[in-house]
């Protein structure tokens, strides 16, 4: 059977951790960054972050699909938020691979509330992302 294909996000994903962890443990502990380590990651990977009308790097692109995932599915009803339905639907539609791996990511979901009242803000959706990622890296 062929490997199913990634989405964007699942990509996007896949390429922040990917330079996380080549940048990670390097004078230390496995899996953390030290403010050196921390340093040469925006050096190297993010030089663009505060410069307009650049070319963007692979982790910056993979950033910023990330960030526009969220505003696609907050953009229903002009909002800031992700009620858990809406989150549920962009893990299954934009997801699909990450989220079979990741059972505390629904768990997560789960924990928020009423499906149609419950708010997931900007912050609370990016560390939901990292526990994606962590969770397929341990995979």
């Amino acid at each position: 059977m062929a490997a199913a294909e990634l989405t964007p996000v699942e990509m996007a994903i896949e390429t922040i951790v990917s330079v996380f962890v080549s940048h990670a443990g390097k004078e230390g502990r496995m899996g953390t960054l030290t403010a050196t380590a921390f340093q040469e990651l925006l050096r190297l990977q993010l030089p663009n972050l505060m410069k307009d009308n650049q070319e963007l790097t692979d982790v910056e692109r993979a950033i910023e699909t990330v960030i526009n995932q969220f505003h696609c599915y907050a953009v229903k009803g002009q909002k800031e938020y992700l009620t858990p339905n809406e989150m549920r639907e962009l893990v299954v539609q934009k997801l699909p691979h990450l989220g079979k791996c990741v059972g505390p990511l629904d768990e997560k979901i789960e924990c928020m509330g009423d499906p149609d009242e419950a708010k997931l803000e900007f912050g609370e959706y990016w560390d939901m992302m990292g526990d994606a990622a962590k969770g397929c890296r341990r995979k």
